[in-house]
């Protein structure tokens, strides 16, 4: 089963006291109703995951889908890490919605492909360290929410869920530099911020406070990429929540911890732009 909050967030606080918690009452739920398998991905399920595509124009014959995971926040915004949207030649053009599989050959689903109209990168994001690792991407035209499509919420709790599932488009193996076609899922375990400080130190990377690590229980895959999100979901509404963004790994996230930005830090920037 997803890792859930017993009780609904929304049970235990009379009113949403932030925008991104107005915003969350709206949308629909964005997990599965049934979980056969613990890493089983089904067409429809975790609706909130979008591809980027990256090349020089739409029209590029080499145009690459699945370099990265975005979540849907809004209808008109994906969340990402900022060194997804800055680390490659090339800014990505559009965001692929609706569909477990980037070219739509396993739940032969038609995707919403929307282009983007503009990348707002945190302000104080060092590509050195992957501070503030941020980044929201606005579309140019609003996604249209279906079975297939919805956005996710914002995790606003002060602590870090002891369990959550990750999911993306990442690397089976770590060996293979090829991403997968399907949707990955992981459950997550939250690990200690000083061993695993201790372990990226040894790699000149630094473990920040607006970070935390996690690490993954899927041995069947290496890790779900940058930018894929780690939640939970709340018994009380199935909604999905999102806790980080995949920033940082040394290996396989069942080797080594990956290091996960933490959303909860950035809800006054990302409310401020999203619903301002």
């Amino acid at each position: 089963m997803v890792c859930c909050i017993k009780t609904s967030y929304f049970t235990r606080h009379k009113r949403a006291t932030r925008k991104s918690e107005e915003a969350c009452t709206k949308f629909g739920p964005g997990i599965p109703k049934k979980e056969t398998l613990l890493n089983d991905v089904q067409p429809g399920d975790y609706q909130h995951n979008v591809g980027f595509s990256y090349g020089i124009s739409p029209d590029d014959e080499n145009v690459e889908w699945g370099l990265c995971t975005g979540t849907l926040i809004s209808e008109n915004y994906v969340l990402t890490v900022a060194h997804c949207v800055t680390h490659y030649r090339n800014p990505p053009l559009m965001i692929r919605a609706g569909t477990i599989d980037m070219f739509g050959e396993e739940d032969r689903v038609k995707p919403q492909d929307v282009a983007i109209s503009d990348i707002i990168v945190h302000p104080d994001y060092d590509k050195r360290q992957y501070k503030n690792d941020l980044a929201l991407v606005k579309l140019a035209k609003p996604v249209r929410f279906t079975s297939y499509v919805q956005p996710a919420c914002l995790y606003t709790g002060k602590d870090i869920p002891d369990k959550m599932v990750v999911t993306g488009w990442g690397r089976i193996l770590q060996t293979d530099h090829k991403f997968s076609d399907l949707l990955l899922k992981t459950h997550l375990v939250l690990k200690d911020s000083k061993s695993c400080n201790d372990t990226y130190k040894n790699k000149g990377i630094v473990v920040q406070a607006t970070d935390f690590c996690g690490l993954a229980t899927n041995t069947k895959i290496c890790h779900t990429g940058s930018g894929s999100a780690s939640f939970i979901t709340d018994e009380g509404d199935d909604r999905v929540r999102i806790v980080g963004l995949t920033s940082r790994a040394l290996q396989c996230a069942y080797i080594v911890p990956n290091v996960f930005v933490r959303v909860s830090n950035y809800l006054d920037w990302i409310e401020s732009i999203v619903w301002p």
